[in-house]
């Protein structure tokens, strides 16, 4: 055990990347319609 992250630790931050980039990507387009329905 170094300092070396272990294989766990590594795929659940990949994975909350992921899910956090996606989630992103989700959410901007529909902000933008939020946008124009309430303007």
């Amino acid at each position: 055990m170094g300092d070396q992250p272990n294989v766990g630790q590594v795929a659940t931050m990949t994975n909350a990347l992921i899910a956090g980039s996606a989630a992103r990507a989700f959410a901007q387009p529909t902000l933008a319609q939020a946008n124009r329905l309430f303007q």
